[in-house]
């Protein structure tokens, strides 16, 4: 399968500074690695995204990854739609039980 092809994901000349430019460079990877992949629906690349950044926190701090492999927390990912303000779980990462799951039941944030 061919490489996506490249977008800044950014308008303009220079991509943001900062905090922010961080952000929109890991959202670019992510949603680049979702396309290579064949995922094109926005909701697909959302919940992408979603489950790729619960790894990410997991992978860079220890207390996190050692608080999940305890079975004390569990990470959950979810997407936030915006139009409606409804908070969709995607995913639940935990060690007691089935260790990941898929989550089906929506969230609606008040």
């Amino acid at each position: 399968m061919p490489s996506p092809p490249r977008r800044r994901p950014w308008p303009g000349e220079r991509p943001p500074g900062g905090h922010v430019r961080t952000v929109v460079e890991r959202l670019s990877l992510h949603v680049s690695a979702a396309h290579h992949a064949g995922r094109t629906d926005p909701t697909e690349v959302s919940e992408w995204h979603a489950a790729a950044t619960a790894d990410l926190l997991q992978q860079r701090s220890t207390l996190l990854r050692e608080a999940v492999f305890e079975g004390c927390v569990g990470v959950l990912s979810t997407v936030y739609e915006l139009a409606t303000g409804r908070v969709q779980p995607t995913r639940v990462r935990h060690e007691r039980g089935p260790g990941v799951s898929d989550v089906q039941q929506p969230l609606t944030h008040r």
